[in-house]
């Protein structure tokens, strides 16, 4: 119980010192969670999709055409053949007792410039794999779903 006085004047009432403060009045609890985006429909407009694969692009290096692909690759398969026809050449001497280092060296080639080839073409598809889960990220985040 709060005791409170009037002035006799016609003052504003003075609480009195000695009572209990009143507790605030009840508000809505606020959310733990943040607020949550709705999921456009439709298709996004042009300058949110430049946007993120201009994001992705960023996030996941230079950008790759198909020239840039097969350049990558042929740049794989020819380190692999050199690697393998020197690891040939000296397997085929080691072997032959030096009279098979050329057959080594064609061989060891060849396995060389395939397994360059498929390290190229894995080291490709890993790099659109990173660039599409960034767009997808980031579209998400405009409120866009796949």
């Amino acid at each position: 119980m709060s005791r409170e006085s009037s002035s006799p004047g016609g003052l504003p009432r003075v609480p009195d010192p000695g009572a209990r403060p009143q507790p605030p009045a009840a508000t809505a609890p606020a959310s733990d969670t943040p607020a949550r985006r709705v999921a456009q429909s439709g298709t996004p407009p042009q300058s949110a999709i430049d946007s993120c694969n201009q994001q992705a692009q960023a996030q996941t290096g230079a950008g790759r055409d198909k020239k840039g692909k097969l350049v990558e690759v042929g740049k794989d398969a020819g380190i692999g053949a050199l690697g393998g026809a020197a690891i040939g050449a000296a397997g085929g001497a080691i072997a032959s007792g030096g009279k098979g280092a050329g057959r080594g060296a064609l061989i060891g080639g060849l396995v060389g410039a395939g397994g360059g080839s498929l390290y190229g073409i894995w080291d490709n598809k890993k790099h659109d794999e990173f660039f599409r889960d960034a767009y997808a990220r980031c579209m998400k985040a405009k409120g866009y779903s796949a």
